[in-house]
């Protein structure tokens, strides 16, 4: 027996090495991940995967690693599960509970923390799980209603630089830091709010327990009075960032105070005049709150927008600020599932908001964060099962459940569109005003009602189908070893063909009208006839036609959309054709911008070219942006999709648009004269005036220097320019001669020979807008012979710093292009020439 068992311990201990080698070495991504290293943690794990795909500790770091990045958190969720499966839990429950916390899973998270908190030993660790579990037992009421948001755009920042993305009307008030106010031991870029009127400001200070807390000092008549605190704030977290409405009783503020949905929350509260202390403050909920920071509302009802900021797509360095649409259209509604809160939180850009978005001028600091156009934009949300999601097409691994949620996905389409159209009817009953009339709409609508409930049973049956077909094929997939993890799955697509030919054709479209040529023909005329030669006008012309036809094509797509078909097949073939319409759009959109930006790039730069001697300071930024914009937008395709084709194309339109603004200062190249300084000009540059608050007997944080101060230039940056001086006007001799315009002749000038500066409004085919015109005084025309173009002016000045003073508030007014010219001896000079007979 003895010699029996002999050879099979030698077999047994030569076996033993090749079973410990397949064993995958985790220990240098275990020590990542407890140095709180994650990215470096999954750079580890990754290449473990092809060979050791099914190792309970390679699911388990990578999963808690894809969690604490908070980037493919559903991958995430299904590593930890299957590390608990294989009976290796460690901490999983910890980071299982933070992902379904991460995505609304309010009552999952709750569960996982809970079971974390009953097995653990480390104390830290517990602490953070109660917290977190307590926070997400603060969200279930506070996710129970969500606002319905339409956002405009999105700015990275740095959090120093917070306020640059910010652009409330000066109406609202000021939004600064407390160093552009106080000059003392208060936390210099801690940020205050100054009402429209600057007779009361608002901001936070620390206590004696380190913790911020939100006061008030107002202006009096020979200063500012003391400081007082807001009564009926009082919490033991801190709260700053305190912002007043302009109706003075509504108060947002940002606090860490218990209740909240974790980090920082954007809080509301009202003043009562009658008890003088603010209201219980109510937490703003989803999706202005997440479980990260989230900050600094500030709403401008003036243009019906608001700002606020979180870090819940960024790292600890950054903040994404949103800028929203604030108007009546913000209502808050039941949430139907935990997905809807999930969607609503992630606030992506609304399309149909893109319109809105302002050029905000900046230090560098702002990023817009869809300059990172992702190839992976949603394309819907489909929960397979509780550990995966769906977003793409491609995602599925079986055929016939990708049919089964394509059914699904054309009656949810249908069943949204009948939704529309009832609410459209709802309100058209509410202002009718006899019982015959509403008995007739009341029944028309409760048919569509039936429609929807039934069109809901359908939709579920779809999607259960779909979800059972996929989670059977993928069990097959992963008992044969085939199985694909979501993350190594690689997008390739291909455009969809389109027949130009029938696509292009007038009779086709529901919507087609000639106005769009008609006013794309005269769009930028006289810009592009100063400054372009007729084959490349005629190159424009082309350009403008393919943005109008653009247009025409987007119109017919929203007009496909709301069209409702009963039948579901019908349906699915006008979604067919809205999605080729708006790809088609799309690309012809894109097309056409990228041939004006080719031209109007090359004009530029031999406008440079041609003259060397010219200071560019003032327009080359403009250049620099648009060139940016191209650059980050050069390699989507139409390959990509309608959706992302359509940002692509207005992030170009923005870059189009800055360049068209320099081209128009650069105008009056044509006749020999340019309105900017030569280089190494002398000419003094103006300095912001800090608004610093008069001497007070209050506390040392305010400042105890005199309103207003003029103070050194700053070390950074000139932040805007400004001026105090007193501005002295000529009065022009208009005695010469008046142009066709009506106007007096623009090179008239004092009998004293000395130069005039006046403000050039721009060159143009047909006379301005008179009442923009009316703004201004001493308004001037000259005719360019033989071109029909005129340019206008405004104002006469005796110095080119009273001009300079003046200029910023005529581009404000409508006249962007707005720039400085000088006249001596009935002739329009060069400004270096002007300058010096100045002296």
């Amino acid at each position: 027996m003895r010699q029996l068992l002999t050879p099979i311990l030698v077999a047994l201990l030569a076996l033993a090495p090749l079973a410990a080698s397949a064993q995958a070495n985790t220990k240098p991504a275990a020590a990542a991940f407890n140095a709180g290293d994650y990215e470096k943690t999954i750079a580890e794990i990754t290449p473990l995967l092809k060979r050791y795909d099914r190792d309970p500790k390679v699911n388990y770091y990578l999963g808690a690693a894809y969690v604490c990045t908070r980037q493919n958190i559903s991958e995430g969720i299904r590593r930890l599960k299957f590390a608990q499966l294989k009976r290796f839990v460690a901490d999983s429950h910890l980071y299982l509970g933070r992902a379904y916390q991460l995505i609304s899973e309010y009552e999952l998270a709750i569960d996982a923390f809970g079971k974390f908190i009953e097995t653990t030993k480390n104390e830290s660790l517990r602490a953070q799980a109660e917290q977190w579990q307590t926070e997400c037992r603060n969200s279930i009421p506070l996710a129970s209603k969500i606002f319905s948001l339409r956002v405009i755009d999105k700015y990275r920042v740095v959090p120093d630089d917070i306020l640059q993305a910010y652009n409330p009307s000066k109406e609202v008030g000021t939004i600064q830091h407390n160093s552009q106010f106080f000059q003392s031991d208060i936390d210099p870029n801690g940020i205050l709010f100054r009402t429209e009127r600057g007779d009361a400001v608002f901001f936070s200070l620390a206590d004696g327990n380190g913790r911020e807390k939100l006061y008030k000092i107002e202006r009096l008549l020979d200063g500012w009075g003391d400081m007082m605190p807001l009564n009926g704030l009082e919490s033991d977290g801190n709260d700053k960032m305190p912002v007043m409405m302009t109706d003075g009783q509504t108060l947002y503020f940002t606090s860490d105070r218990e209740g909240g949905m974790g980090g920082y929350d954007i809080y509301r509260t009202i003043y009562d005049a009658e008890t003088r202390r603010f209201t219980e403050p109510q937490n703003m909920g989803v999706p202005f709150n997440s479980p990260f920071d989230d900050m600094l509302f500030v709403a401008d009802d003036f243009r019906s927008r608001a700002w606020f900021a979180s870090n819940r797509e960024t790292a600890a360095d950054s903040l994404i600020v949103y800028e929203i649409v604030w108007d009546d259209s913000v209502i808050r509604n039941m949430a139907q599932s935990s997905e809807q809160i999930r969607l609503a939180a992630e606030l992506h850009i609304d399309p149909t908001a893109a319109s809105l978005r302002d050029d905000i001028t900046t230090a560098g600091a702002v990023r817009k964060t869809n300059f990172s156009i992702t190839k992976e934009e949603k394309q819907f949300d489909f929960v397979v099962n509780d550990s995966l999601v769906y977003t793409q097409w491609e995602h599925f691994r079986s055929d016939a459940a990708r049919d089964h949620f394509r059914e699904a996905f054309a009656v949810d389409n249908l069943r949204d569109s009948l939704r529309q159209t009832m609410a459209a009817m709802r309100q058209q009953f509410a202002q009718l005003k006899t019982d015959e009339e509403r008995n007739t709409i009341i029944a028309d609508i409760l048919k569509i009602e039936r429609q929807i409930y039934s069109l809901d049973d359908e939709i579920e049956t779809k999607r259960d189908a779909a979800r059972q077909t996929e989670n059977a094929f993928i069990e097959q997939l992963a008992a044969s070893g085939n199985y694909t993890p979501l993350s190594e799955i690689r997008i390739e697509r291909s455009a969809p063909p389109i027949d130009w030919d029938a696509l292009l054709r007038p009779e086709n479209f529901e919507m087609f009208t000639s106005l769009p040529f008609d006013e794309a023909r005269a769009k930028n005329a006289d810009l592009h006839a100063a400054l372009f030669d007729a084959s490349e006008c005629a190159d424009l012309q082309r350009a403008d036609s393919l943005c109008a036809w653009a247009g025409i094509i987007a119109l017919e797509a929203i007009k496909q959309s709301e069209n409702i078909e009963t039948d579901a097949q019908t349906a699915a073939q006008r979604a067919e054709r809205t999605a080729q319409l708006s790809l088609a759009s799309a690309m012809l959109y894109n097309e056409a911008l990228d041939e004006k930006f080719a031209l109007y790039i090359a004009r530029y730069q031999a406008e440079i070219d041609r003259n060397a001697d010219i200071d560019f300071g003032e327009i080359e930024p403009l250049r620099a942006a648009a060139e940016r914009d191209f650059q980050l937008v050069e390699n989507t395709t139409a390959a990509d999709g309608a959706d992302l084709l359509a940002k692509s194309g207005v992030m170009k339109k923005r870059g189009v648009t800055q360049l068209e603004r320099a081209l128009g200062r650069l105008q009056s190249h044509v006749d020999g004269s340019f309105p900017l300084p030569q280089k190494n000009s002398n000419t003094a540059q103006q300095i912001v005036v800090a608004d610093i608050p008069p001497t007070t007997n209050n506390v040392a944080a305010v400042n105890q220097t005199p309103e207003p101060q003029a103070i050194a230039a700053p070390t950074r940056e000139i932040i805007a320019t400004t001026t105090t001086a007193t501005t002295t006007t000529v009065t022009a001799t208009t005695t010469a001669t008046t142009t066709d315009s009506g106007l007096p002749d623009a090179t008239a000038t004092p009998a004293n020979g000395k130069p005039v500066y006046r403000i050039q409004l721009g060159v143009f085919r047909n006379k301005p807008n008179a009442a923009q015109l009316a703004k201004f005084d001493n308004i001037t025309a000259q005719p360019i012979p033989d071109r029909g173009l005129t340019k206008y002016f405004c104002g006469a000045y005796a110095t080119y710093a009273e001009a300079l003073s003046a200029v910023g508030n005529v581009r404000s007014s409508g006249f962007d292009g707005a720039f400085i010219v000088a006249f001596a001896d009935g002739q329009q000079v060069k400004l270096s020439v002007a300058q010096k007979m100045e002296k």
